[in-house]
């Protein structure tokens, strides 16, 4: 499934890839084990839900990554967080939560990966 320039909301379970190339995540979503979510593409996404991964989210692309904290937005990584390009996550709304019980990796791209913003927290 590829979301590109539109609205996911509600509560909905991940159990094969779902490519994220620009518009609004709301709602609960879980990346189930062996499944994945790969942020890519050059638009800007909204990350507005509570996202629990037991899988993987590869983030890569070149479009702003913005977590809503004001809207519900966090992040339980209980999987792989992985960045696949010189890539920026935004906090923004009242820092979100960030939750890591699984890794995260840099494994391509010449720069830095950031996170800024968020709330961390490694249980």
């Amino acid at each position: 499934l590829v979301l590109e320039g539109i609205t996911l909301n509600g509560t909905n379970v991940v159990t094969g890839i779902l490519r994220w190339r620009d518009g609004i995540i709301g709602g609960v979503l879980t990346i189930e084990s062996n499944a994945m979510l790969i942020i890519e593409g050059s638009g800007t996404k909204s990350w507005n839900a509570s996202i629990t991964t037991r899988g993987t989210i590869q983030v890569g692309g070149t479009g702003d990554i913005y977590i809503n904290g004001n809207v519900g937005g966090r992040l339980e990584n209980a999987g792989l967080l992985e960045y696949i390009a010189d890539q920026n996550v935004y906090g923004i709304s009242g820092a979100p939560q960030v939750r890591n019980l699984g890794l995260v990796r840099k494994s391509a791209g010449t720069g830095t990966a950031l996170g800024e913003g968020a709330a961390r927290s490694r249980s």
